[in-house]
């Protein structure tokens, strides 16, 4: 059995059509709640500066569906002037619908000059600490550039009683090059999903609730594979262009 690092869960996605998510929520509603680190909707912008090999490792396996695979990003919260407060460098590992997440959390600095390309990975070693090791390990086999830039606005929630339960709903998506963090900010922007359409996530621990999937039948909703950095990268023709 493959054992992936910290705590893996289960993580579901679903492509929904936005007029018919408060007809969904209202069906969930009773069950969850805002998310805290949100407005009172639970909603605020997600952006994830994305790291790839040369020959677009992470890319090349989603597409040819290797089972156990991880990508690398630099993920940073709200609308961001210059330095984002909020910031962390992430190792998402997945294995099928089994996912884990082995984060760091950076400094206003550290996150200020990866964002603006003034220094590479290495940057990192400074902050210190196991993640950061297993990055800059796999950096120094396989070294890592900056790729492209997925930004949405995400409403999320938690389970009323199980608050390991967590339901988003990401709205707006859009791919920016890498060296323009400032543009999700800006409006702009190269949307890669129809704006009639949501990226429903649901994530938890070890089995679906049976109200929620009762209600996802209801809705008939079904899991589809889907992945933000290879929905961006295709619309940005990353295969073409390539990454620096």
């Amino acid at each position: 059995m493959t054992v992936l690092p910290g705590r893996p869960r289960h993580e579901l996605k679903f492509l929904l059509a936005a007029a018919s998510k408060a007809r969904f929520l209202s069906l969930i509603r009773d069950g969850i709640q805002p998310d805290r680190h949100g407005d009172e909707h639970g909603a605020y912008r997600v952006s994830s500066l994305y790291y790839d090999t040369m020959d677009l490792q992470a890319y090349y396996e989603k597409l040819d569906g290797v089972l156990l695979r991880k990508k690398f990003r630099l993920r940073y919260y709200g609308l961001p002037e210059e330095e984002p407060s909020v910031s962390f460098f992430e190792i998402k590992h997945r294995y099928g619908n089994l996912i884990s997440k082995e984060r760091a959390v950076l400094a206003p600095e550290i996150c200020g000059r990866l964002l603006k390309q003034e220094s590479d990975l290495d940057e990192l070693a400074e902050r210190g600490g196991s993640t950061v090791e297993r990055v800059l390990g796999f950096h120094h086999r396989q070294p890592l550039s900056p790729a492209l830039i997925v930004s949405y606005l995400r409403h999320a929630w938690t389970g009323v009683e199980d608050e390991d339960l967590r339901v988003t709903f990401d709205h707006f998506l859009t791919a920016h090059p890498p060296d323009d963090y400032l543009s999700p900010g800006r409006g702009a922007g190269l949307p890669f999903l129809p704006p009639d359409q949501i990226v429903l996530e649901i994530k938890f621990n070890r089995n679906l609730p049976r109200w929620l999937q009762q209600r996802l039948i209801q809705h008939r909703l079904r899991p589809v594979r889907y992945s933000k950095y290879v929905e961006a990268a295709l619309a940005q023709n990353v295969e073409a262009v390539g990454i620096r």
